[in-house]
């Protein structure tokens, strides 16, 4: 894994540093970037974050704010790429205040299922998608699912196929301590590999209207301070 280009991802501020990587469209919560290379599968990363600092790394541990989900953008740029993994890419903004712009998202093909990697820790979250037969799925390549809160495919169902976010190893999102294990990271996208070899060409369809809207005021108690940052009083790993 490469990580120079890991550092790259994490240094910029603005989600229009990354416009000029694929088509992108304004909508009013912010830029959507699509990038389209073939792909039967989509792979979403949000742009935006709570916090922003100077990203340190010591081993195997990097620290920062911004790894929720620029880790996220780094494994859908970079790493996949590098182990062959052939994927579509979607990059949103306004994801932490419960307004991905993932929900104005046009797809110009029909995919056969999306997936993130935007979740602490080293499992994954369905949230509306969720069925039996994908938890054995997953459970045959060591990945447990287990309840989510919201990432950005929980506003893309209207894809009408089935939505996987994925840990990726970082812990204490949405604060100052956040920081991310790089062998767990590289565990999932290893584990992902795989079921992405077995399951890429299959058709795995979603009806949107068995579940209720999300409400995105559910998402977090969250307020607006004078610095125009966005503060959580609960730590979800979404």
């Amino acid at each position: 894994m490469n990580l120079r280009k890991l550092h790259q991802r994490l240094w910029p501020r603005s989600a229009k540093d990354f416009t000029h990587l694929g088509d992108t469209t304004y909508t009013p919560n912010g830029p959507l970037v699509f990038i389209d290379r073939g792909a039967s599968i989509l792979g979403v990363a949000h742009l935006d974050y709570v916090q922003w600092t100077q990203p340190q790394r010591r081993g195997n541990i990097v620290r920062c704010p911004q790894l929720d989900d620029k880790l996220g953008v780094w494994i859908l740029l970079d790493v996949l790429p590098s182990y062959g993994v052939k994927c579509d890419v979607l990059l949103t903004d306004s994801e932490e205040k419960g307004l991905s712009t993932g929900a104005y998202f046009d797809p110009p093909k029909q995919y056969n299922w999306m997936f993130q990697f935007d979740r602490a820790g080293v499992d994954a979250a369905m949230y509306q998608y969720e069925r039996a037969t994908h938890r054995a799925m997953l459970h045959d390549y060591g990945i447990t699912v287990n309840p989510g809160s919201f990432s950005d495919i929980s506003t893309m169902d209207h894809l009408q196929c089935v939505g996987f976010n994925f840990g990726c190893g970082y812990r204490n999102q949405h604060t100052s301590h956040c920081y991310a294990n790089l062998h767990e990271t590289k565990m999932m996208v290893q584990k992902f590999r795989c079921f992405a070899s077995e399951y890429q060409h299959t058709t795995l369809a979603h009806e949107p209207d068995t579940i209720p809207p999300y409400d995105p005021m559910d998402y977090e108690d969250r307020h607006y301070d004078q610095d125009a940052e966005w503060h959580y009083h609960l730590d979800r790993r979404h």
